[in-house]
Formats: structure tokens, sequence, C-alpha cells
């Protein structure tokens, strides 16, 4: 069977032509949702910056009062409200418009990151695979960049420590990353997983002088004790029945059974309901990791770490107690390697079936569940049928080589 067979049934020139739509098509996607092209207003109306506003403003509030404020939750660690900080140094509108370009570019670099973890950078088409991954990914997407929250940007982060090849850059960009949000600290669990000892050592060491140091450094050790605690008191906002209610904009499991059953949240059916999702969710992960083939250099190594890499990715967001529409963008990098998967001849055709069956699930889904309220149940859906699909390719791998994968490591086994 001659390598990457399926390309080969279409002129060289009809790949060409694909890539440059699905750069072009990745370049409208991206500037529709963040500017609906409407630049003067989005610009001058800091109504129109959403979620930024709060990105802008909360870290300053925070760092001047030393405590977190009462107008709305923000669950952002004081390591964040640390990084963010820079922004308000800027003119707000110049702030923006840096944010804009950051989201852009955080696109731009989950696809090219992504693309080539998977292996297919040197593929034919393989920015038409990035731009249907993105379209995949398009409530989720439309979400984050529409309002110009951070979820993207922290994936990109993500993405860039596992491509680069110097490992304590690596280990700085993904302790960056979970100074933004704490489930990227999953990832250390991950990386310890393939024994990569130096770089989880790295990591750890670095996560402690994000999370601990650097805030101790700007608000003082009085002052960081203090909105350390704030931001747990934060964190517990979110997983009573005041952080429910907050907003429907809430998609928690608990939210989608309370729905579906027309119910109170705190009924015992729903709280069955939602607690027995969340263990299937944990024993579904475990079952992933359980049945992985034991850490090697073997021929396809790459493509395996990054199907974990996915998966760990996934892991917190069933058992969220604040789940966002937006927090699903990190749904993207596991579309793209399974689009690798589905049209590649070399995989067996269970990996590429579960595949496809996987890249359908947000179109059923968006079909089948309309309403907002319960679209934490349509993720839970999508993310198990990605388990399962990124478990086959997994196992496959290591049976069967996969080329090409030689030049796109992690920065682990470098």
């Amino acid at each position: 069977m001659q390598r990457k067979k399926i390309f080969e049934l279409l002129p060289r020139q009809v790949w060409t032509l694909a890539d440059a739509l699905g750069i072009v098509g990745i370049v409208f996607i991206s500037f529709y949702y963040l500017t609906a092209f409407r630049f003067p207003s989005l610009i001058t109306q800091p109504s129109r910056q959403v979620d930024f506003g709060i990105l802008y403003t909360f870290p300053w509030l925070i760092f001047h009062d030393a405590h977190y404020p009462s107008l709305a939750p923000f669950p952002y660690p004081p390591s964040a409200v640390v990084m963010l900080l820079p922004l308000h140094m800027l003119p707000q509108h110049i702030a923006f418009v840096v944010w804009l370009f950051a989201q852009a570019a955080s696109l731009w670099i989950v696809v090219w990151s992504s693309i080539k973890l998977s292996g297919a950078a040197n593929w034919p088409g393989r920015w038409a695979l990035g731009c249907i991954g993105v379209l995949l990914t398009d409530n989720p997407l439309s979400w984050d960049l529409r309002n110009h929250n951070s979820n993207l940007v922290i994936l990109a982060i993500v993405m860039l420590g596992f491509v680069s090849r110097r490992a304590w850059v690596s280990a700085l960009l993904l302790a960056a990353s979970a100074g933004l949000k704490v489930y990227s600290g999953l990832l250390i669990f991950l990386i310890a997983w393939w024994r990569e000892w130096r770089l989880a050592g790295l990591t750890a060491a670095s996560m402690c002088g994000i999370f601990i140091l650097l805030p101790v450094l700007v608000f003082g050790p009085a002052d960081f004790v203090q909105v350390l605690r704030d931001w747990l008191d934060q964190v517990r906002f979110t997983a009573t029945l005041e952080g429910y209610y907050y907003g429907t904009h809430i998609i928690t499991l608990r939210r989608a059974f309370a729905t579906l059953l027309d119910s109170d949240p705190s009924s015992k059916a729903v709280i069955i309901l939602w607690r027995g999702s969340e263990m299937l969710w944990i024993a579904l992960v475990i079952w992933y990791f359980a049945t992985a083939n034991k850490v090697n250099q073997f021929s396809g190594y790459g493509v395996a770490q990054f199907a974990d890499i996915c998966v760990t990715l996934l892991v917190p967001l069933p058992v969220s107690t604040w789940l966002e529409p937006y927090h699903a963008v990190i749904m993207l990098p596991a579309y793209i390697l399974l689009l690798t998967v589905l049209f590649r001849d070399e995989w067996p055709s269970t990996a590429r079936v579960l595949s496809a069956a996987a890249l359908c699930g947000p179109i059923i889904s968006r079909i089948a569940i309309q309403r907002l309220e319960i679209r934490g149940l349509a993720f839970l859906i999508s993310f198990s049928l990605i388990v399962i699909a990124l478990a086959a390719a997994r196992r496959a791998v290591h049976f069967r080589p996969i080329e090409s994968i030689e030049a796109n490591h992690a920065p682990m086994s470098k």
C-alpha cells in the first residue's frame, strides 16, 4: 500500500487549491467572529469588548485592593491576575487591539501545532483539514472569539509548549498555561505518566514559581494569602446553588439534567444523573489510560503522545462547576488529529470508523440539541466519542507503524 494513497487520487494542484481555500477559510472565520467586520464600533464601544473588559479591569482592581471584587465571579488564580496586569499598562482600546491579534494568532498556532503533532506537517491538503477542524469546533470557537475570552490563548500556550524542542521552554509555557487556568496543571501528571522525569521536574518547579513566587513578589506575602483565600472563595462559589443560578451560560451537567427533567437542581433524580454521568466520564478516562500501550519510543510515539494530550485537556470539563461553551475549544486539536486518522490509509478500519463517528458528534449534537441549557450533555457525548476514537488510534499506532512522525515528536523526547 502506497504512502498516503488517498492523496494520490487527485492532482497536486487540487490539494494546493484546497490548502489555499483552507487558509482563506480560517482567516475569514477568525476575522468574522472577532470583529463581525464592524471595526470602529468594536474599538470605541467597551460593551462590544465583552469578557476582555473583565480581563482588563479586574486584575488591576485585585492588585490595587488586594481583594477579589464582588461585582462578578472571577475564577482566575492570583498568578493569572499578575500575568494579565500588563494589559492595564496600555489604554483599553490599544490593549484590546493587542488582544484581538493575540486571539487571531492563537487560532493559527493551535491549528498549525495540531497539524504538526498529528504527523501531517507535510501533507497536501493539511490546511484544508485544519479548516475542517475549525468548522467542527465552530460553536465553542465562536463563543470564545466573539466574547474575547482567554481559552484559545491559553490553549495556544499549551500547544506551543508541546511543540517546543527545548524542555525548559516547554516547562515555562506549560506552567504559564496552568498559571492562567489551573486545569492545565493536569498535564504534569501526564508528563510523569510518560516517565519524562526531567520535563516533569522542570514543569513542577516552573509552576511553583509562577503560581506562588510570582504573586508573592507582586502582592507581598500577606496580600498574597488574602487574594489566594478570595480566589478559593470564588471557586467555592461556582459549586454552590448561587453559582448555578448565576446565568444560563453556565452549562454544567447538573443544569442539563435539571432542564431535561424540568426539576429542581437539588432533586435526588438530578443529583443521581449528574454524579453518575461524572463517574462514567472518569471511568472512561481511566479506561483510556489503562488500555494505552506502555510508553516507549515506538514508531508513531509522537502521535500517541498527542492523543494523550488531547484526552488530558478534556478531562476536567465534564466535572467542572463552571462550564461555559467556549471552554470546549480544546476539542480543536483532537478533531484535527482524528481527521488525519480518517484520511490516512495506513490506519486500521476500526480507528477510522470511530474517528468518523467522533467527528460527526458535534454535527449531530448541534442538530439534535438546540437548547443552550443542555449543551453540557452534548459536549459530554462529543468528549466521550473523542476519547473512544483516540483510544483506538492510540492502540493502533503501536502495532502498525505510521510514517512521517520522526520530526514531530513532542519536546520531551529530545
